[in-house]
């Protein structure tokens, strides 16, 4: 990761006005396209989507690379199942641990060849038929483009075309987009259908804001 992701600072912002019912959209995502399974969170942050599968009495844990990360939500949270360890090493758990693997807002943070490794472990740790979801900014997302300028904490941007790409070479298959298109017509909700049905029918990566999918481990 790049410098500054990780710090206490960096959680601070970027958690302040979040709790867990922010990551319910994504638990519930979880819920209607996976199996009943362990959960595993990597890149956790302060593991608020930990909280949230906890608060639900599901089979959940979390693990991050910022010490201080773990330490905010342990005492947000008491017995929050949340772990320090770096994703670039081999991930501490046994083959087939998990029934669903997790990556909300964190593959862009990772250097090429560390996002290569931790999607390799992603499959290694997960049950056949397991479902892994990442969520990521795209390329053309005007938001980042800005950041980036500013000097944001990027490691790759990737395309949706991109992202599909690394995760079939982690040996992944029936990848499905879940892309939000950029707001090129306005925010109105006729433009939003428009631009969501020429994400749909052209799949141009020019067209998405994000580069978010999930796939299945055969």
């Amino acid at each position: 990761m790049h410098e500054g992701v990780g710090s206490r600072a960096y959680f601070e912002q970027l958690y302040a006005s979040r709790t867990w019912e922010y990551y319910r959209p994504v638990l519930a995502h979880i819920m209607a396209n996976s199996a009943p399974g362990p959960i595993l969170d990597l890149g956790a942050g302060t593991g608020l989507l930990v909280e949230a599968a906890m608060r639900w009495g599901l089979d959940c844990q979390g693990i991050d690379g910022s010490r201080d990360a773990v330490e905010m939500g342990q005492k947000r949270f008491p017995g929050l199942r949340l772990s320090q360890q770096y994703l670039g090493e081999r991930l501490q758990f046994s083959d087939a641990s998990f029934q669903t693997v997790l990556l909300h807002q964190v593959v862009a943070h990772l250097e090429p060849e560390v996002a290569c490794s931790v999607l390799a472990e992603a499959s290694r740790i997960m049950r056949r038929g397991g479902l892994l979801l990442i969520f990521s900014p795209g390329r053309s997302n005007e938001d980042v483009r800005r950041d980036t300028l500013a000097g944001g904490a990027w490691a790759k941007i990737y395309a949706p075309s991109e992202m599909r790409s690394l995760v079939m070479a982690a040996g992944f298959e029936n990848v499905v987009h879940l892309d939000a298109p950029r707001e090129l017509l306005g925010r109105s909700i006729v433009a939003s259908a428009a631009m969501r049905a020429a994400l749909r029918l052209t799949r141009w990566d020019w067209l998405s804001a994000t580069a978010n999918c999930q796939a299945s481990k055969p």
